[in-house]
């Protein structure tokens, strides 16, 4: 076991983690707590972010703490961060997760207040966030890793899902986004201000020709 710690590469450091108790989020959570790391992740959902904190924390090597969490109301943001470091004494690495991506749906249908919340839920809580959890970062040369969507990258008509233009025909896992942010937050120590695109080749200007080519019957 000692030589096998030697080996985490993020032992005893701190993550905070948003929208962590499935998905994207739950990929991160599991891949930094079996780095070693001490993780904080928030979510709604107390049901689901406690089964995962149990189930994460009896695998460990690291550990995990579920924080309850309406990334939409401020004053709960600052509290999450101020609980994580209340209880592990230290910040590392924030890692802004949470976020939601709407239906296809048309301009025409989408109400101001709608985009209004969509912004609120996915931009504004990030750097609520970010605010609150800077000052303990500071102390320890940390970082904050954004997850943001391709769709910035690529564009899709009409929100089209995802995987549907993948060049590799598949989902990313859970596994590999966890992956990505752990070399960010433990190894990447010379970048700052990168994108770096897990998209399965999709930007390769293979999704949007696929697009086009399922509406070609327009131009005909």
């Amino acid at each position: 076991m000692a030589s096998t710690c030697n080996h985490l590469r993020y032992k005893d450091k701190v993550a905070l983690v948003t929208g962590g108790s499935k998905g994207i989020g739950e990929g991160i959570v599991r891949e930094f707590v079996k780095a070693g790391a001490k993780v904080a992740f928030c979510a709604r959902g107390v049901e689901v972010g406690k089964a995962l904190e149990d189930e994460v924390n009896k695998a460990g090597p690291g550990e995990c703490f579920f924080i309850k969490c309406d990334v939409q109301n401020e004053e709960e943001i600052k509290r999450t961060v101020e609980q994580t470091v209340d209880k592990y004494k230290r910040l590392d690495c924030l890692v802004n997760n949470a976020g939601w991506h709407p239906p296809e749906e048309s301009i025409d249908d989408i109400t101001v207040e709608h985009f209004k919340w969509l912004i609120n839920f996915n931009l504004v809580s990030y750097f609520s966030f970010s605010k609150y959890a800077l000052p303990h970062l500071r102390k320890n040369k940390g970082n904050i890793i954004n997850i943001s969507s391709l769709v910035a990258k690529i564009g899709q008509n009409s929100a089209v899902p995802y995987v549907t233009t993948k060049l590799n025909g598949r989902f990313g896992t859970l596994e590999e986004s966890g992956k990505l942010c752990l070399f960010i937050a433990a190894d990447a120590t010379f970048c700052t201000g990168n994108d770096f695109l897990m998209s399965g080749g999709a930007e390769l200007n293979f999704a949007c020709k696929t697009q086009m080519k399922e509406r070609s019957n327009i131009y005909e």
